[in-house]
């Protein structure tokens, strides 16, 4: 029903079975009479149109067309011509519809069109065509080289001014013309795999190409290419990029690279980069020169350096501080360089210096990477570590041959150095010695008068050249007053363009002792000529004695003397024993005389010498003698360890001039291991200790250690021959004995 009322019934040109085929078309189809009063329509076409068909068949078909068709349109189907056109037909809710009609009369009052929608198949003309306008004012506008070219033949059909601008061509030079035949590629084979690769993949993108241009010149493109269709035909859309200026740029860089390479692998500097995240984590990996990684032990990129990987490169004891640098250059925007120990894999450990700068991003606020060297300076701090060995070898050296160093101008206003032994040898302190300028002056008036012209001498002869070293004796005085003998040694140190001597360096010696052990030297060899000649004048005067002793005897045994003639004989005989003493005492004093060992009682010996020894020392020194009841018997010579004791009071006494106290004591001891570590020769075991101490002086360190060495004395000349303490450390050593002093200056001995 339309309205209300039943819809007309269909026309009867076509059989109900043919109006089912018009319902399967994916087409409108429209049957109306000559007038274009619409008699018939398919759903198709309602649903194209929006109107019900009740609605639709109330409509001519030119209320459908647009006004611009309908003349066209109702004069070719008058005259019984089939009509086909693309048109708009208008819907129910006024939009336009881009139509393909077919339309044709099928009888003398009726025709029938099929209607076929085409907005989209427009459309997408439409687009085409602006793409198409678009493509071709890019094409010519772009400054990138641009072809079109028949992929059949490879002739150029087209190409943008960029193209002319890079090739050096003008355009009637190229249309028409291959690339072959301008000779646009060096090789022909290149284009032919260029194409070859193209089919392959179907598009070519950044494809490295060297090619010619008009002058002959090479440049270097990226080649960009795609098949495009033009007119039924393939053709091959091609850009050139020209990239000569960044290649150049690549081989000047690649060349800058690898010098830097060389030049990191000669000074051993290596270079690092690690970046960081917006939460100031590094970024993985690391970005490491070679050098870099050789210097850590490893094949130039043959891993990633990781942060991880890294820290297990750093000797255990210097990672905190490398973190500590990390994290001081996060905060402070600031690397301070640092050197630090690092472990290779095959675990030798190297030293490595270490220095970076803090990159920041745009606002300054954030950093966003390191940017690093580090360079190997193991054999540095090997080199540094020898010399400061050799410093410390040179400087004990030194030290232990007690030299005194100075550096001298040869001009007398010039600057002096003299270190601090130099000065400690004449008693003073650095500071207390004049300015440098001024030393050279103060040091001649240190020097004795008597020696001055030997000094000046020696002096004059190396300086002239005719001694390529100087080396004098001389006296100077030290800063107590004493006139101290100084060995003074000196060589060349610098010389002018004229080779004339500008600066000296020596060493001054403090020989001193050495003097006066040549002193002491001299008179001992004169002693041991006495002691000599004494020695043989007591076996001469030996002999002479017990042919007096033995008439002596027998003269008392044979005649019957009275009184005053037994008187006289008594006489002689007393005096021959006397003076069998006194060739004891010499033959001692010689060192010749034999040891004669017996079992003795220390006690009973010290004893007999009680009222020998209170005479030798005199009435202002005290005698106190402490025995120990059971002491071990000794294997001694008894008139040796008399003479020890005599020289050991002798010694007590002299140490005590305004009076004092000698004491004698003996206890039993046991010698054991801890007494053995003292002094090796001991025996081991049971002993007897003998201890003589006075209330004397007493004696420093350095006298200490020298009192038992032969003529070493501490007495005025004449007043002893150095060998008392000698001579008792001899008979206590022959003796099978030991002997140790200990003494303090004011305490006693």
């Amino acid at each position: 029903m339309i309205n209300g009322q039943i819809a007309p019934p269909r026309p009867c040109i076509f059989t109900p079975q043919m109006w089912t085929v018009f319902e399967l078309v994916g087409e409108g189809v429209f049957l109306c009479d000559t007038s274009g009063r619409l008699c018939e329509v398919n759903t198709f076409a309602c649903q194209m149109l929006g109107y019900p068909r009740s609605e639709l068949l109330k409509l001519t078909l030119w209320d459908l067309l647009t006004p611009q068709a309908r003349p066209l349109s109702l004069a070719e189907l008058k005259v019984g011509q089939p009509v086909f056109m693309e048109q708009h037909l208008r819907g129910k809710d006024g939009r336009l519809l881009s139509v393909e009609i077919s339309a044709q009369r099928i009888d003398d009052d009726h025709l029938i069109a099929f209607v076929r929608d085409i907005s989209e198949r427009k459309q997408a003309e439409a687009a085409l065509r602006q793409s198409e306008e678009h493509f071709a004012k890019t094409f010519q506008a772009s400054p990138v080289a641009m072809s079109i070219s028949r992929q059949e033949d490879g002739q150029l059909i087209d190409i943008n001014d960029g193209f002319l601008d890079l090739f050096g061509y003008d355009r009637e030079d190229v249309i028409g013309r291959t690339a072959l035949e301008l000779g646009l590629y060096p090789q022909p084979d290149e284009r032919v795999e260029l194409i070859r690769q193209l089919r392959e993949q179907g598009a070519l993108y950044n494809y490295e190409q060297t090619i010619v241009v008009k002058s002959g010149e090479p440049r270097e493109t990226l080649i960009s290419a795609e098949v495009i269709e033009m007119n039924g035909e393939d053709h091959l859309l091609a850009i050139f990029v020209d990239i000569t200026p960044r290649k150049q740029i690549e081989a000047t860089l690649r060349e800058i690279v690898d010098n830097m390479a060389v030049a990191q692998r000669i000074s051993h500097f290596g270079s690092w980069e690690v970046k960081f995240t917006t939460d100031l984590q590094p970024v993985e990996p690391h970005l490491w020169s070679d050098e870099c990684y050789r210097i850590f032990g490893l094949e130039p990129g043959a891993v990633e350096m990781t942060t991880e990987l890294f820290v297990s490169l750093i000797h255990p004891d210097d990672r905190q501080v490398m973190q500590q640098r990390v994290s001081q250059a996060i905060e402070e925007y600031v690397f301070h360089p640092y050197e630090h120990r690092i472990i290779l894999p095959d675990g030798t450990v190297r030293t490595v210096w270490e220095q970076a700068s803090v990159v920041l991003d745009e606002t300054g606020s954030r950093p966003i990477k390191l940017v690093g060297t580090v360079h190997d300076i193991t054999e540095r701090k090997q080199a540094e570590a020898a010399l400061q060995a050799n410093k410390k070898r040179l400087r004990l050296a030194i030290e232990a041959a007690e030299l005194g160093i100075y550096e001298q101008a040869v001009s007398l206003d010039g600057n002096t150095y003299y270190s601090e032994r130099w000065a400690a040898i004449l008693g003073y302190d650095l500071e207390e010695l004049p300015a440098p300028t001024d030393r050279y002056e103060w040091v001649i008036k240190q020097v004795h008068p008597d020696d001055l012209a030997t000094l000046a001498a020696a002096y004059r002869e190396f300086v002239v050249g005719r001694a390529s070293t100087f080396s004098t004796e001389i006296r100077m005085k030290h800063k107590s007053g004493e006139w101290i003998w100084i060995k003074n040694y000196g060589k060349v140190a610098e010389r002018n363009e004229f080779g004339q001597i500008t600066r000296i360096l020596g060493v001054i010696q403090d020989i001193t002792e050495a003097k006066q052990l040549e002193t002491q030297l001299r008179q001992a060899q004169r002693m041991e000529s006495v002691g000599r000649l004494a020695g043989g004048v007591a076996h001469d005067f030996n002999n002479l004695l017990t042919i007096i002793q033995g008439y002596a005897e027998l003269m008392e045994d044979r005649l019957n003397l009275d009184g005053l003639l037994r008187q006289s004989l008594t006489q002689i005989q007393q005096a021959a024993h006397s003076a069998a003493g006194l060739t004891r005492q010499l033959l001692a004093f010689s060192r010749q005389q034999m040891l004669a060992p017996a079992v003795l009682d220390l006690n009973h010996l010290v004893g007999n010498l009680q009222k020998m020894l209170t005479r030798l020392i005199g009435e202002d020194i005290m005698l106190e003698i402490d025995l120990t009841e059971a002491v071990h018997p000794v294997l001694a010579d008894p008139g040796q360890l008399e003479q020890v004791l005599l020289n050991l009071a002798v010694n007590a006494r002299d140490a005590m001039p305004t009076g004092g106290r000698l004491i004698i004591e003996m206890a039993n001891v046991e010698l054991d291991q801890v007494y053995l570590s003292r002094d090796l020769e001991a025996p081991l075991g049971p002993a007897v200790m003998l201890a003589v101490t006075d209330t004397g002086c007493g004696m420093d360190q350095s006298t200490q250690a020298k009192i038992f060495d032969p003529f070493f004395t501490t007495k005025a000349l004449g007043q002893g021959t150095g060998l008392g303490l000698a001579t008792v450390y001899g008979i206590v050593k022959q003796s099978g004995g030991d002997i140790h002093v200990y003494s303090e200056p004011g305490q006693g001995t």
